[in-house]
């Protein structure tokens, strides 16, 4: 069997089980789902049409594991010193640590089940703020965002989605509690994501905008988001140009123009199936104002939410970096999508209002089932069979 057809069966397994678990169990159900929807990361054997981080963490993995054996630090040195992320601390120890394991696959489990676990948290965490009573509508939604999303560029890429998982969950939390320890530990999680994957220096820079709440300065964001593209080279040595920045900074520059317009290493098909990502996120946006409930989320993060589409849009100059974000919209999306599929029969909304939000329901389900078929012909049915 291919992974495509193992992690389908997976995700049956994980509806049905979802179903038949009492409502009150639900949201404990969707945290542990994680170590079971993982389990095809594991036996997973790189694809030989990837040129991604799997086989160099898989050669990392061997070459500390190897060094560990003279030396339980001996590993974790090397790879702060001479590795290829060196200069990326976090990565590395996270590397080191997996080492104790024999097995290389449990360094891609052990991500996805990460990977997963963030996503079903904020899941939860949305269930739990918007005071959703039926359960099921956390399963329908992290069943469909996980169809939508292709799990094996997450296992093959390792750090970019699992940085922008960590933004996603820390920056829910951060604008919904006043709690100043939680926001401590939310600030932490950006800077862990920061140091997973360079992706997320444009949104840690639009939180830090946000703090300000000035109308005007959002406005000039939102726009300067739009258009930024045009201007890149400029802003990029402007912060270079500012001493306590140039270093966060110095990765970016691969990052903007390593993979810049259309040649990314992804074909017309899956810059076009992966627009129309985008133009659902976009649809449901829309709906989510016409239905009146945009009013119902908090503002920090639907304001949050707007610049991220702005700058996924205005990204189209730098395919990698349009094609990344518009992943993370996906995920940011799953407060909106908590409340759209809440349960409406009790809320005061005409005809017209009922009959979009039913229509969004079916059409999301569809185009759920669309993407994950796409990816399956694109890239599950590739990779190689699983060796159990």
């Amino acid at each position: 069997m291919n992974f495509g057809i193992v992690y389908g069966i997976v995700l049956v397994i994980f509806l049905i089980f979802g179903f038949f678990c009492s409502n009150s169990l639900r949201k404990r159900y969707l945290l542990l789902s994680a170590f079971f929807i993982a389990i095809p990361a594991f036996f997973v054997k790189p694809a030989p049409f990837s040129t991604w981080d799997t086989i160099r963490f898989t050669n990392l993995l061997d070459i500390i594991r190897s060094l560990n054996s003279s030396g339980i630090f001996n590993g974790l040195q090397w790879g702060m010193s001479e590795s290829v992320y060196a200069n990326q601390p976090i990565v590395v120890i996270y590397i080191w640590l997996l080492t104790f394991f024999n097995n290389n696959g449990i360094f891609f489990y052990v991500t996805i089940v990460l990977f997963v676990f963030l996503l079903s948290l904020l899941v939860v965490k949305s269930l739990e703020k918007y005071k959703v009573t039926n359960n099921m509508v956390g399963v329908i939604t992290q069943l469909i965002v996980l169809m939508i999303f292709n799990l094996f560029f997450e296992v093959e890429g390792v750090r970019n989605f699992l940085a922008f998982d960590i933004f996603a969950i820390a920056f829910f939390i951060d604008v919904n509690t006043s709690n100043k320890k939680y926001k401590f530990l939310c600030w932490m999680a950006y800077l862990i994501a920061y140091a997973f994957h360079p992706a997320v220096i444009p949104f840690i820079i639009f939180r830090i905008i946000l703090l300000s709440k000035n109308r005007w300065i959002i406005f000039f964001t939102k726009l300067g988001a739009l258009i930024y593209s045009f201007f890149t080279p400029v802003i990029l040595s402007f912060f270079n140009s500012i001493y306590f920045i140039s270093p966060l900074i110095e990765r970016a520059d691969n990052y903007f123009y390593g993979q810049s317009n259309y040649d990314a290493h992804a074909t017309n098909r899956e810059i076009l199936f992966t627009t129309l990502i985008l133009i659902y996120l976009i649809i449901e946006l829309l709906l989510f104002y016409l239905i009146r409930m945009s009013k119902q989320i908090n503002q920090v993060y639907l304001q949050m939410y707007i610049i991220a589409l702005l700058f996924t849009i205005g990204s189209f100059l730098n395919m990698q970096v349009y094609l990344r974000s518009i992943i993370l919209l996906l995920f940011m999306s799953v407060p909106i999508k908590v409340k759209l599929f809440s349960n409406i029969t009790n809320l005061n909304y005409n005809v017209v209002y009922k009959s979009s939000v039913y229509f969004y329901w079916y059409s999301s389900i569809i185009f759920s089932i669309i993407m994950f078929g796409y990816w399956y012909i694109q890239t599950y049915s590739r990779v190689p069979s699983l060796s159990f």
